[in-house]
């Protein structure tokens, strides 16, 4: 099960963490049903960049730094509004 099966199944709108970095206004410019989206689109990259970088067989090998930092970038700037 990936995270976001185990989200849908647990029936909650918004996971935990979330809820408190819109509480703390850290995530700005969004409506709180446009979050699951957000959501969503980020286990999805996640999902890919552990197949492209780190899924070797049956084994996982380190996500390269450069990586990490990329997806971080998007991450941060494209979360501050």
């Amino acid at each position: 099960m990936n995270e976001a099966e185990a989200d849908q199944q647990s029936g909650r709108a918004l996971h935990p963490r979330a809820e408190g970095s819109k509480s703390r206004n850290e995530i700005r410019g969004y409506e709180e049903r446009e979050l699951e989206v957000i959501a969503f689109v980020l286990m999805a990259a996640r999902f890919y960049l552990y197949l492209r970088f780190s899924k070797s067989g049956t084994k996982a090998k380190q996500i390269p730094d450069r990586v990490i930092t990329a997806y971080m970038k998007r991450v941060t700037r494209g979360l501050k509004g």
